[in-house]
């Protein structure tokens, strides 16, 4: 029974009671209690599990056609078209592998939140750090997303908000993930603080606000519950319990998080112990014993897991316990302390760096700095990441540590010296001033980071670099927007690493030496040439946002480069021809912006290693070298929103090739026809290449592609080739207003599970069109000219989102067994006035339509 299967999977369901009693289908009584009886009495399987599965389905609020709408059938339909608001493109947040104890947490939050009651409401969850504030969060915030217009998740705010402008920039996330403004432009929290009063004021938002420590904080994303529309719902995290009480929030509607108890301190432990919910049984009485010393707290129990996962006898992990009960049970720190035994002095260095100077830091960058201190970083990452000491983020491979953690690394910093001139690392913005002010540095200190914000004025109190003159063991350096003045033989000749965004000079002081750094950024400067000795060991250049540079370096004295950042470099007009030198190593060329610029040297073509290439946006760019395709290794190449009116044609060359990304290149005509020798091609973009009116044939010998974005092209017909591309899992043509037919090898695109064709002038689909057993999401959309839907549309049993405009079509030409559907999700309707009850229940009857139904009478939902 299908019902039976949803109750199962934990399906959302929503009854519809149509001329049945809602308590005649909780019950079984009526027409329901013969049928069943019927099924008992032949002695099939499984009847038991049907009568609770809707019982327990007959129990959820739903619709009764004779109390809903006053039981008219017109106004009943609309009325659960729109029970449900859009999920299906909202992705939820990331939440641990392992949780014990989060189903208790989120009741208590959930009755607190309410979202069925009017008003707005604010909900605080405080509690000690590592406790699981921001995990309860992420879980209730993945399960509330549905009914909500708008959501946003603003993460950590306390460590953005020490950036420069950092509330700005966390007030233009909000702003963009409620969909408020495109790319809003904010210069001051104030100006934030009216966009926001403004525009929340009018939808049902859903916001979590994490990591509070400051009441100003509060006031920048929602200063009252009077800011918000009735029903929005805003959930604040903190340590700080008096930050919600100053705020306001009703103490009602606070929630402490406390340990865990016994058992569930033993579960998670035993998850990241022995990846199991229960201890080995010749460990169980150790394993209580370890867990009796981490006082509950989940951030404990899952690093000392991690450290107990490879200890494989009872005489290691007596040790372990033996110095975690010397450790106080109040300090979380010391314990969280022990999970550094048994790293080396190269791991530990390395941790101790993060903690410090480069949390959030790119990991390839972080390996180039710490082989340049003759580390061995790829080793240590791996320990440190088996240990759960640190993780490494999906989206931009950058280095992360939980606060406590990095609190407690930075603690045994502190312990080094009472005088901060003699500890290894200095974070602290006061303490490092007065240091370098008193000259009270030491070669003990091997890093600094440090950021003056940007002086509107132009006017910085300056520093002298005999200050950094005693610092003769510094690697590590961020000294952003600093102002330097001096005598440069004196500054620090061991740097690995040097940040100092803003640089204030239009060259490199000739005293300067960094023979010894590996990762230079000196972004968004006022440097204006790049005229110095040979830096022999550099291997990351970022000079993003320099905007009066005109002329890259001379390549020939930085040979080791194997990265090259030069973003929004506005004024940059040369590339210099000695590029061709750094063949053997250069990995990624990025100029993404850089407005003036019109050609490249064909030098470029002897990069053999180089794997990325971008060019978005260079938009005076009108052609690439002839022998682009040389470097054998290039992988990526995007050149969207530049004059380019065709590729060269030696890209075919590219055996490894993945991406291609031409999308905005409005003057471009055509591709070339070796396009199909990218055998290994995954994504190709050339949406919004206006003056394209053809896709060769041979597109289809690039049988790896897998997304493939052609919208609001010329294109007239697609090539029947594309039944080739068996691997292609997304086709985009939306806005393909010539494009009149799809080619009837489509059906062989087994793999295929997202096609858009809004506002096209499509007026069938091929007949073989439900062939494509894997599709998902189809978006007909708005402006189509369908006329009906193939015979075989009913055999699209994996699709779950389906956005149609039914302007010309009747019900009469839907397939009458639309509701064979099973996996529909989300069913957008437009111009429906056609649909009647009937529609809804074909579909509704088969899988109760869970999740999304969306009735428009006009062109948008």
């Amino acid at each position: 029974m299908e019902i039976d299967k949803m109750v199962e999977c934990n399906r959302l369901i929503i009854p519809v009671f149509y001329d049945v009693e809602p308590h005649e289908v909780r019950n079984q009584k009526g027409p329901f209690g013969s049928i069943f009886q019927t099924h008992e009495e032949s002695g099939e399987n499984g009847v038991k599990e049907w009568r609770d599965a809707l019982t327990q389905a007959g129990e959820i609020k739903g619709y009764d056609i004779k109390t809903e709408a006053y039981g008219r059938e017109k106004k009943f339909i609309p009325l659960i078209l729109k029970r449900v608001l859009k999920e299906v493109n909202r992705m939820p947040l990331d939440v641990p592998k392992f949780l014990v104890g989060l189903d208790s947490r989120i009741s208590k939050v959930m009755k607190m939140l309410n979202v069925e009651a009017s008003g707005a409401r604010m909900v605080g969850i405080h509690g000690m750090g590592g406790i699981g504030k921001t995990t309860l969060a992420k879980a209730i915030y993945n399960r509330l997303q549905p009914n909500f217009e708008a959501c946003s998740f603003i993460s950590d705010i306390r460590k953005a908000s020490k950036k420069y402008k950092g509330l700005v920039s966390l007030q233009e996330q909000l702003i963009n993930d409620l969909a408020i403004d495109k790319d809003p432009s904010i210069s001051s929290v104030s100006q934030g603080i009216n966009i926001i009063k403004r525009r929340v004021h009018s939808k049902a938002v859903l916001i979590v606000l994490d990591y509070v420590d400051h009441i100003s904080q509060l006031d920048a994303f929602a200063g009252s519950r009077d800011w918000f529309f009735t029903r929005s719902r805003i959930i604040i995290t903190t340590r700080n319990v008096h930050v919600l009480n100053v705020h306001k929030v009703n103490q009602h509607q606070t929630c402490k998080l406390n340990e865990l108890n016994a058992d569930e301190s033993l579960e998670l432990f035993s998850y990241h112990a022995f990846q199991n919910p229960k201890p080995l049984d010749r460990y169980t009485k150790l394993s209580k014993r370890v867990v009796s010393t981490t006082g509950g707290l989940p951030l404990a129990l899952e690093i000392i897991g991690a450290l107990l996962f490879d200890k494989n006898s009872l005489e290691e992990w007596e040790k372990v316990l033996e110095k975690l009960q010397k450790v106080p049970i109040d300090e979380i720190q010391g314990r969280l302390e022990l999970s550094l035994d048994g790293l080396d002095g190269e791991e530990k260095c390395i941790f101790l760096d993060i903690a410090g100077l480069l949390d959030g830091m790119e990991k390839e960058d972080a390996i180039h700095i710490w082989k340049g201190c003759d580390l061995f970083p790829n080793i240590a990452i791996r320990v440190l990441l088996h240990k759960s000491l640190i993780t490494i983020n999906d989206g931009n491979s950058g280095l992360h540590m939980h606060d406590q953690l990095r609190d407690m690394g930075r603690q045994i910093v502190l312990r080094e010296s009472l005088k901060p001139g003699e500890r290894s690392r200095l974070w602290h913005h006061d303490q490092i001033l007065t240091v370098l002010a008193n000259r009270e540095g030491t070669a003990k200190v091997e890093g600094i980071i440090v950021n003056f914000e940007e002086a509107k004025d132009g006017v910085q109190s300056p520093l002298r670099t005999e200050s950094l003159a005693e610092l003769s063991k510094l690697r590590l350096l961020r000294a952003n927007y600093a102002n330097i003045i001096g005598d440069f033989q004196h500054f620090p000749r061991e740097l690995r690493w040097l940040e100092w965004q803003g640089f204030p000079l239009g060259s490199l002081p000739l005293g300067l030496h960094l023979d010894e750094t590996a990762v230079l950024n000196l972004s968004k400067s006022n440097i204006k040439e790049m005229q110095c000795k040979v830096f022999d060991k550099l291997k990351v250049l970022n000079l993003s946002g320099c905007y009066h540079l005109t002329i890259t370096p001379d390549f020939s004295v930085v040979p080791c480069l194997v990265k090259l950042i030069l973003d929004n470099c506005i004024s940059l007009v040369e590339v210099h021809k000695s590029i061709g030198h750094l063949k053997a190593g250069l990995v990624l060329l990025s100029m993404k912006g850089c407005k003036e610029l019109m050609e490249l040297p064909n030098e470029l073509c002897q990069l053999t290693s180089l794997g990325k290439l971008i060019l978005s946006h260079c938009s005076k760019l009108c052609s690439l070298p002839n022998q682009l395709g040389d470097p054998m290794s290039l992988t990526n190449l995007a050149v969207g929103g530049t004059l380019l009116t065709k590729l060269p044609n030696s890209l075919g060359k590219l055996s490894i090739f993945e991406n291609l990304l031409l999308d905005d290149c409005y003057q471009l005509k055509e591709l070339p026809s070796s396009i199909g020798h990218l055998s290994k091609l995954k994504i190709l973009d050339i949406g919004y290449c206006t003056s394209l009116a053809t896709l060769p044939s041979s597109v289809g010998d690039a049988t790896n592609l897998k997304k493939l974005v052609l919208d609001a092209t010329a294109l007239e017909e697609l090539p029947d080739t594309i039944g080739l591309l068996r691997k292609l899992e997304i086709l985009s043509l939306g806005g393909c207003k010539m494009l009149k037919i799809l080619p009837s090898s489509m059906g062989k695109m087994r793999k295929l599970h997202h096609l858009d064709i809004t506002e096209s002038q499509i007026r069938e689909l091929p007949e073989d069109f439900g062939c494509m057993s894997k599709l998902s999401v189809l978006h007909i959309g708005q402006n189509a000219t369908l006329g009906s839907l193939p015979t075989s549309f009913s055999q699209l049993r994996s699709l779950a989102v389906l956005h149609v405009d039914l302007h010309n079509v009747s019900v009469e030409k839907i397939p009458e067994n639309f509701g064979n559907l099973s996996s529909l999700q989300s069913l957008t309707l437009f111009n429906s006035k056609h649909a009647s009850l009937s529609l809804v229940l074909a579909i509704s009857t088969h899988e109760w339509l869970c999740d999304c139904l969306c009735w428009s009478e006009e062109q948008t939902c």
